[in-house]
């Protein structure tokens, strides 16, 4: 089914690019991707930070170019190139531009920064099409962290003491974490988890920006399904089907692609993110996923002859735009600028905690270890706040019949 997927992706006019980080998913779009376009028009594109990083983690990476580079090494003919920051614009900056092509406000624009260099990578030879492999992590490569409770639930006993000592085997903190974090985690209600680690009272705070007294206003607490929602906040679901539920019902998966190609015209597609694969591996068991205690199992299988072994070993996963930071910090005095505007707005001022997106322009972080611990804060809180404020001040100047357009 990844095949059929990716073969139905590769459709375009012109070369046809892979966002090659190193990871499972966008090795296996590219390694299928060869079976469908000659090889001098694919090109696998990684693209390496601008700035420092985090030092690598047990359990994350920050700068893919080295995996890339293993895969890329044995995958004969391969056009692989590492993409920098290039120093150009495409007029992503200027927010009106962006509302009017989009008819939205930009999804956390910071990314754009990563991204675009490999659009224009891409746009200069000629493409207008890059293949990524994003969708993988809910369904193919699903790391299969709902198994435990669907065995208890069907009363399979033997089969999941069978599953959790070959798991303890492959889980670096015990059995006793392990348990803890399948069968309690997932089903800790939200309010006791949110006290027992003295989260933020909104479970939206943690990556929104959203007035805590305009939540007030239209009862947002009330309405909100906290047992859908506990994904976002990054906490373990009960089942698969929550997880999926969520990948399908998400507008804000496929938004930003509808953005970039209505302002760049360049197509980002999600082979992995397809209906043809979504509902192929959603309909596979649990136990699919999980082979021996390894997890991942399919794309481990699939890649297992084109990986090195040390690649085949390695439990971590990549954060994507490691130099974050660096790209943030460059904008601050820009950001800073925009919110003694955005005070002026009526309707930024409702929605939006303007007061909470200042504190954290004013408490910048000193170094990029102490920025990464702060992550969601800045990259997702502090970029997607400003950029909905200036959404909604650029309707409050339209519907007042200004038509000049916000400042860059």
């Amino acid at each position: 089914m990844v095949d059929r997927a990716v073969a139905a992706s590769v459709r375009a006019v012109g070369p046809v690019g892979t966002c090659l980080t190193g990871g499972l998913d966008s090795s296996t779009v590219t390694l299928f991707a060869r079976r469908y376009v000659d090889p001098d028009r694919l090109f696998a594109l990684t693209r390496v930070p601008g700035g420092p990083v985090p030092p690598d983690e047990d359990g994350h990476y920050y700068d893919e170019s080295g995996r890339a580079a293993a895969f890329a090494a044995r995958q004969p003919g391969l056009l692989w190139h590492t993409v920098g920051d290039d120093g150009q614009d495409w007029g992503e900056r200027n927010r009106a531009r962006w509302h009017l092509s989009s008819g939205m406000p930009a999804d956390n624009r910071v990314n754009g920064a990563w991204f675009l260099p490999l659009f224009r990578f891409m746009a200069e030879r000629g493409g207008r099409v890059i293949l990524g492999g994003g969708g993988g992590n809910f369904l193919y490569s699903y790391h299969g962290g709902a198994v435990e409770l669907s065995l208890l639930r069907q009363g399979r006993i033997w089969a999941l003491l069978r599953h959790l000592y070959q798991r303890e085997k492959h889980a670096p903190l015990g059995l006793l974490p392990l348990i803890r974090n399948r069968f309690f985690a997932p089903c800790e209600p939200w309010r006791l988890r949110s006290w027992r680690r003295g989260w933020p009272g909104l479970p939206w705070g943690f990556f929104s920006a959203l007035n805590p007294s305009f939540a007030a206003e239209v009862k947002m607490r009330d309405r909100l399904d906290l047992d859908r929602y506990r994904i976002r906040t990054g906490v373990q679901v009960p089942s698969a089907h929550a997880s999926r539920c969520w990948f399908h019902g998400d507008e804000a998966i496929g938004q930003w692609m509808v953005e970039y190609r209505a302002l760049h015209g360049m197509d980002w597609r999600d082979p992995l993110g397809s209906r043809w694969s979504t509902e192929f591996f959603a309909a596979l068991p649990q136990e699919a996923f999980v082979h021996n205690g390894v997890t991942r199992a399919i794309a481990r299988s699939i890649l297992a002859p084109h990986l090195p072994e040390d690649m085949q070993r390695d439990r971590r996963t990549g954060r994507q735009l490691g130099d974050w930071y660096t790209i943030l910090s460059a904008e601050r005095p820009a950001m800073l600028a925009a919110l003694e505007r955005l005070k002026a707005s009526p309707a930024a001022s409702r929605l939006i905690d303007l007061p909470r997106l200042e504190r954290l322009l004013h408490t910048w972080p000193a170094s990029v270890a102490e920025a990464e611990r702060q992550r969601l804060d800045y990259s997702f809180v502090l970029t997607r706040g400003l950029e909905t404020a200036e959404f909604l001040a650029w309707q409050d100047s339209s519907n007042h019949g200004s038509s000049g357009p916000l400042p860059e």
